[in-house]
């Protein structure tokens, strides 16, 4: 779930591919599917249901403008978990992006449904991904974009081994200082301060 309450700030994760990374199961009940031509639907849902998008429609035109040609590739590398109703409650992409210029592997649209968060599908659905990045036989560095607003999934990714992009010749960071490492700073001072208070939560809880 997003948190709005704090300064939104774009930033970006990495990787070295080179490094192993944890394996998380499904809970009981729970399977995967790829996706199949008409899940469009199905992925304008569940986006919209994490705010990446303010409908459904406006999910299905940004949808169709980044993979409307590549259904083949969208079937092999768009995963979405069922539940044991056969409803599909969230979805992420092992998919190709430009990172200042560099074409990389990256971990994409990652979205749970909030009925369905907080029980470990994000975790599996990271696993997922990866795990079909292993069996491409990818070698490169994997990287994914998120925000501040996202330190909960952030705390996820970092069990992965993402790292904060902070490559300063070719690093890019929304912000309000107009200069990278300030940026990056002000991002991550919010986004390490809040997962503390958020580890510290649960421990009392």
């Amino acid at each position: 779930m997003l948190d709005k309450s704090v300064k939104h700030l774009g930033v970006v994760m990495i990787r070295n591919n080179n490094l192993g990374y944890p394996k998380y199961q499904l809970p009981e009940g729970f399977n995967f599917v790829k996706f199949q031509e008409g899940d469009e639907l199905e992925w304008a849902k569940i986006e919209t249901s994490v705010e990446e998008f303010t409908g459904i429609d406006k999910a299905l035109v940004h949808f169709k403008k980044e993979f409307g040609n590549q259904y083949e590739k969208v079937k092999e590398r768009c995963i979405f978990i069922k539940d044991k109703h056969g409803q599909k409650v969230a979805t992420a992409m092992a998919w190709e992006g430009q990172l200042q210029g560099l074409e990389l592997p990256r971990v994409h649209w990652v979205g749970v449904k909030k009925d369905y968060q907080s029980i470990g599908l994000s975790k599996a659905l990271i696993t997922k991904i990866l795990d079909i990045y292993k069996e491409l036989g990818e070698k490169r560095n994997i990287y994914l974009t998120t925000q501040t607003w996202s330190y909960k999934a952030i705390n996820i990714y970092k069990k992965f081994g993402f790292k904060p992009f902070n490559d300063m010749k070719r690093g890019k960071q929304e912000g309000v200082c107009s200069d990278f490492e300030c940026d990056f700073n002000i991002a991550w001072n919010i986004i390490n301060e809040k997962i503390e208070s958020y580890e510290e939560s649960k421990n009392v809880g």
